[in-house]
């Protein structure tokens, strides 16, 4: 088994950064470029991006943590085929909209989640604009958001897809 350090990058003349958030959890799949922890200084929020597509073998600090350049974050693991079968996408696609199943095409005006974040059924993911309505789009399912299959100003039709979820069980 390949494991992979992810540590702190150097910020320039960045000291000292806060972790206000951990968007990942052990065993998780994450793709390249998914973001995996959000960090704090006086001057910005950024996020930590996965460097890699991998499989989360442990996770190295939490929320509220003080990091400098170098501090261990995360380490990945190279997926196994057991990893591979583990986990099935649901896609999210554009209802069609009461009366309005002509409509050609509605525009992305506001993306309201990204990759990584984790959705509950019925929250919103998007919002889209016809001349005569604007129109947010919820979830029909509670999981996490793998892909995103539009980006801001794309224009969609009833059907096309939204994004991808790796659905998981509602809280009972």
């Amino acid at each position: 088994m390949r494991l992979f350090e992810i540590k702190m990058p150097e910020l320039g003349n960045v000291g000292e950064v806060i972790v206000t958030e951990v968007l990942i959890q052990p065993n998780q799949h994450v793709a390249l470029d998914q973001p995996m922890i959000t960090v704090e200084t006086d001057m910005a929020t950024m996020q930590i991006p996965s460097p890699r597509s991998a499989v989360v073998h442990e996770i190295k600090t939490s929320a509220g943590a003080a990091l400098v350049a170098g501090s261990l974050l995360v380490v990945l693991r190279e997926a196994t085929a057991d990893d591979l079968v583990a986990t099935e996408l649901v896609s999210v696609k554009v209802p069609v909209i009461g009366d309005f199943r002509n409509l050609i095409s509605l525009k992305v005006i506001e993306l309201l989640v990204r990759v990584g974040d984790e959705v509950q059924r019925g929250q919103a993911l998007v919002t889209l604009e016809a001349d005569e309505f604007l129109v947010e789009v919820p979830s029909e399912y509670t999981g996490i958001v793998r892909e995103m299959k539009v980006k801001l100003r794309d224009r969609v039709t009833p059907g096309a897809v939204i994004l991808m979820i790796e659905e998981t069980q509602d809280a009972a």
